[in-house]
């Protein structure tokens, strides 16, 4: 068992996944994975505090999918890591 990921939902909240229920990792995609911004969207620079940063990644599920705030690289890297110690523990 390669066990669990912490990754963080566009709100800034810790979010737990298991590695063996991913499916896949793609990037966001405004308007199809998420409601697009309005055409006189503010950049980032001008956002409030309050407002939550859109998605970089969608990781799908075999129950669903999380918009994450890391990118996929970040998300694969946090993968390699899971299994990297997974493997670890299986020679212990």
């Amino acid at each position: 068992m390669i066990g669990w990921i912490k990754v963080t939902n566009p709100e800034g909240l810790e979010v737990f996944l298991c590695v063996e229920q991913l499916i896949r990792v793609r990037q966001a995609v405004a308007g199809a994975d998420f409601p697009a911004p309005p055409p006189a969207a503010r950049p980032a620079r001008d956002r409030k505090p309050d407002e939550p940063p859109a998605p970089q990644a969608v990781i799908d599920l075999t129950n669903g999918s999380q918009a994450v705030r890391e990118t996929q690289k970040e998300v694969m890297e946090l993968l390699k890591e899971a299994i990297k110690e997974a493997e670890k523990q299986a020679g212990a």
